[in-house]
């Protein structure tokens, strides 16, 4: 908002579109979108009393909101405030302001995915998109385009189904019939499929099935009895079901008696259905698609809608449907788009982009970054204070000589640069891997004496907590320091959120190290498959695979070190541990704003390089008073 007040749109409609866990008024520990679900579910009769026919329209116009206080140019909490005292949901009083709207601003994964688009009502024909923070947009558009279902799940369709085929009187009844029988023939085919092999990759997925294209998956499916005329019934009876079951949701908020219908938790199942039907039966995307069956351990909720988890393991059979291509889904959205801009400070490498997303980009901007080159230390360290060559590949990494030298040159680093300082590595594995060593040594003490160490926790649940507690170290020490400690160490992974997610201002990230590169393990069968497929298309604009691969390591190494610079007052260092930065082909694919600010190394001098540079900048903070750290 406040950089949208510095623009001549400033006076434009605008409305902001997020997740109910922002929006939802309700109290309540439980997931906000499977309570709103349960509530608004018209086979629970249960409503929400923030959203019925008395005060689904109290804020749900431009002229209501205004009048009850909403400003211009809101944000997400102002409208929150107004629903609370209002007692009128926010969540669908944003949607509603959307539909008046001139700017629309929400998370870009509403504009990639097709069924969250559709479930908002998006309607994205001549209009602008400007996808920010974008280095993301062909991972998660392939994300968008992939789906899977449960064999545990559809056995709860199929009874639902069963049930709704009993009591369906009128015209519609066909449908339902229909619907029991493809999800019957669908499981039929699951429970048949042979798992071959073992998948030692993912702990949770035991045994697999061999790979098939999407060609491949529809004749699967067509000799167990799911032809393509049936399949085409299918897609028309779940258009009949969602139909029905929307016209009763509707109906319920006003209290009116309504007929049998899907779950909200069927209705998803069956989107997921739909969606791996149309795909592999599409002429021009089914090739861009491979799929399996696997067996997976859950553990699963006691019904859909519990916030109770049930205590035992289950095993279920799982078909998932990956797409091979971010084109099946950003290709129609740009099409139907009167312009895309695709807009992040760390989008290099992008030759990419054309290719991935089918989509052409006949104008490119690289720019400088707002911080000026003397407020920037960027650099390799090829080796440490014992001239051990650094290079971050496997068979190094797991020497104790390597863990070493890194760790010496981390103490460096934390003894020369006061503040925060962000720590990558490949894997939470190889982190932990080199903490043990250090706490076995001196090292991890001698570091800990100068900047308490955090680590970026595996479950996202414990990030919050943690940071408040990092930022704490970062603000009792910034004026000076207390005892002997500095600031404070966080030790994160590439791709993690702490280095695409977590917004780090001044003194709380004066320094980024990233060690070794963040390429993603080609034992992923996933990868594997990709890049595979690559090599298949290079033909139609696709990198070779190997190319494709690399690319995905530097994006993430580019976003994490995007950490650390954020104004034109900020400053701070980016140090790379690698010799691999040495070489001209490793260092063209950092962001264009780093290369610009690039310092070739000499002799192992860091701790003597970094702390004139923190003398300089000192000095220049003091110079500019009223300068917030």
């Amino acid at each position: 908002m406040v950089e949208l007040k510095k623009t001549s749109y400033k006076h434009k409609k605008m409305a902001i579109l997020s997740d109910r866990e922002y929006t939802c008024i309700q109290h309540t520990t439980r997931n906000k979108t499977d309570l709103c679900n349960e509530l608004l579910d018209p086979m629970t009769y249960k409503g929400c009393a923030f959203y019925n026919e008395f005060n689904n329209k109290t804020i749900s116009t431009f002229q209501a909101a205004e009048s009850r206080g909403l400003a211009p140019l809101w944000d997400i909490e102002d409208l929150v405030t107004i629903g609370k005292k209002e007692g009128s949901c926010p969540y669908f009083a944003a949607r509603s302001l959307a539909e008046e709207a001139d700017i629309i601003i929400c998370p870009y994964r509403y504009i990639i995915s097709t069924d969250i688009r559709e479930s908002l009502q998006i309607d994205l024909k001549g209009q602008v998109i400007i996808l920010d923070d974008a280095h993301g947009v062909e991972q998660n558009s392939k994300y968008a385009s992939s789906t899977s279902f449960r064999e545990d799940h559809l056995q709860i369709v199929k009874i639902e189904c069963e049930k709704l085929v009993e009591v369906k009187l009128d015209g519609n009844h066909e449908a339902y019939k229909i619907l029991c029988l493809f999800v019957t023939r669908m499981l039929e085919f699951l429970g048949s499929v042979d798992l071959i092999h073992e998948n030692v990759g993912n702990p949770t997925h035991i045994r697999m099935s061999s790979f098939w294209t999407g060609p491949e998956l529809a004749e699967l499916l067509s000799i167990h009895s799911m032809d393509k005329s049936l399949c085409e019934a299918f897609i028309n009876a779940c258009d009949t079901a969602i139909s029905d079951m929307n016209k009763a949701k509707e109906e319920s908020r006003f209290r009116k008696l309504i007929k049998p219908v899907i779950s909200s938790a069927t209705k998803k199942e069956l989107d997921h259905l739909v969606f791996t039907v149309r795909m592999i039966n599409l002429i021009n995307y089914t090739n861009d698609y491979r799929a399996c069956v696997s067996e997976t351990i859950v553990n699963d909720l006691v019904t859909p809608y519990s916030s109770k988890w049930l205590p035992t393991e289950q095993h279920t059979r799982i078909l998932q449907l990956f797409s091979m291509n971010s084109g099946v889904v950003f290709e129609p959205l740009a099409q139907n788009a009167r312009s895309v801009i695709l807009a992040s400070g760390s989008l290099s490498p992008m030759e990419t982009y054309q290719g991935e997303l089918r989509t052409s980009f006949p104008n490119v901007l690289k720019t400088r970054h707002v911080v000026p080159k003397e407020q920037v230390y960027a650099t390799c360290i090829p080796y440490g204070p014992s001239k051990l060559i650094l290079r971050g590949i496997c068979s190094n990494m797991n020497t104790w000589s390597y863990q070493d030298e890194i760790g010496r040159v981390l103490l460096d680093i934390c003894e020369s640069m006061p503040h925060g300082i962000l720590c990558f590595f490949s894997s939470h594995d190889v982190m932990h891997k080199h903490v043990e060593r250090w706490r076995s040594t001196s090292i991890f003490d001698k570091i800990s004496n100068v900047k308490p160490v955090f680590f970026e926790p595996e479950c996202e649940t414990n990030l919050v907590p943690m940071l408040a507690k990092y930022c704490y170290v970062i603000r009792r020490t910034s004026a000076k320091k207390v005892g002997n400690v500095t600031g404070a160490l966080l030790l994160a992974v590439f791709g993690g959120k702490v280095a695409e997610g977590v917004y780090f201002r001044d003194n709380e990230a004066r320094c980024v190290v990233a060690i070794g590169m963040p390429y993603p393990g080609n034992q992923n069968y996933i990868i594997r498959l990709k890049m595979a497929y690559n090599d298949k298309n290079i033909k139609n604009g696709f990198l070779k695979g190997s190319d494709w691969f690399s690319i995905q390591a530097f994006r993430a190494l580019n976003q994490a070190l995007e950490r650390c610079l954020r104004h034109v007052h900020d400053w701070g260092a980016l140090l790379l541990i690698d010799d691999r930065f040495l070489q001209d082909e490793y260092k063209q694919n950092l962001s264009e704003w780093i290369k610009t600010m690039w310092v070739n190394p000499t002799e192992y001098t860091l701790k003597k390089d970094l702390e004139h540079f923190v003398a300089r900048q000192k000095m220049r903070d003091a110079k500019q008073p009223g300068i917030s750290n």
